[in-house]
């Protein structure tokens, strides 16, 4: 498709998203950077940009773009979204929780904003809160789908190792999207030298 068709917006935006999920960065990172000066104008590349970015670990440079997305579009939940994950991720997680909550808003509580809102509740110490989403996604589950990575996120928050990996087990059940960013997603940090985790990523072919 690139000998075809090297400056095809489509093709740069899938490919660069590809490249970061398999841990190529500095390969994802130019590759969105062609992106974006392809298309400066469209907010809707530049949030994805700026999500390659947040999945490379350059959360400064995805903030900096959602933040200037948001001047323009404050109603884009995208942007919201991402901006409160590339926030948290660099540490300002009080920033960053304000913002995952205006996503939840604008979606009306859409799963994977409020995984994100409850995994970075409870690394704020906001226990009960973070439990109470993680009963409110269990509760989806039993009457319908909800990816089990989502779910997943916030034990992961809530340091229940155990349930983490039940939740995984769940979601390669049901092949859920999300797994095809585990390598690489912030929030699974801290179960990253689980064997399990291992072994999941090599299951994956990740």
């Amino acid at each position: 498709a690139a000998q075809l068709n090297p400056d095809s917006v489509d093709l740069l935006g899938w490919y660069s998203g590809h490249l970061a999920v398999l841990g190529r960065f500095d390969e994802a990172i130019r590759t969105a950077r062609r992106l974006e000066v392809l298309d400066a104008h469209s907010p809707f590349i530049t949030a994805h940009v700026a999500k390659v970015f947040y999945f490379c670990g350059e959360y400064d440079a995805a903030s900096s773009r959602l933040e200037s997305i948001i001047a323009l579009a404050p109603q884009m939940d995208m942007a919201h979204g991402f901006l409160g994950m590339a926030l948290c991720a660099g540490g300002d997680i009080a920033r960053g929780i304000g913002h995952l909550e205006r996503a939840a808003d604008l979606t009306d509580r859409a799963d994977g904003y409020i995984g994100l809102l409850g995994h970075y509740l409870a690394k704020l110490g906001k226990v009960l809160r973070a439990q109470e989403i993680a009963q409110e996604l269990e509760s989806r589950s039993a009457v319908g789908y909800v990816p089990a990575t989502q779910i997943a996120i916030v034990w992961a928050g809530l340091g229940q190792i155990d349930k983490v990996f039940r939740c995984l087990d769940q979601a390669i059940e049901a092949n859920d999207f999300y797994l095809s960013l585990l390598k690489i997603w912030p929030p699974f940090q801290a179960v990253r030298d689980d064997p399990r985790f291992v072994a999941i990523i090599q299951r994956l072919g990740l």
